[in-house]
């Protein structure tokens, strides 16, 4: 068999980047503040007082509001990196980046309010 003909017998792989879900237009204002602790007015004060951006603009990036959302509920429950991806369907690695990202806009505010 040649190399040419070995080439077509290898299947094509396809990877799936799902799409995060937009949490804030899910869910009403009360809805929101119930599962998240905040208002809508308040995530978006927070969003703005800690500056957060996205990350990227390619395709599928996840906006600033999400990032927050993310940040907050995994600070106050405590829970896996892995629950949270499931939850607003993104993979484990993007909500630790987030986390992560967000936890520095945080400190940097904090050290600059003194």
């Amino acid at each position: 068999m040649s190399d040419a003909e070995e080439d077509n017998n290898i299947p094509n792989r396809f990877f799936r980047i799902p799409n995060p879900e937009d949490i804030f237009s899910k869910y009403d204002g009360e809805e929101l503040r119930v599962r998240y602790r905040v208002s809508k007015e308040v995530a978006i004060q927070i969003r703005d007082m800690l500056g957060l951006a996205p990350l990227t603009h390619r395709n599928k990036a996840m906006d600033s509001i999400t990032q927050l959302l993310i940040c907050l509920r995994f600070f106050a429950t405590g829970t896996f990196e892995q629950v949270m991806g499931n939850l607003v369907n993104v993979h484990k690695s993007t909500v630790c980046r987030e986390v992560r990202v967000s936890k520095k806009f945080s400190a940097a505010l904090h050290s600059n309010a003194r």
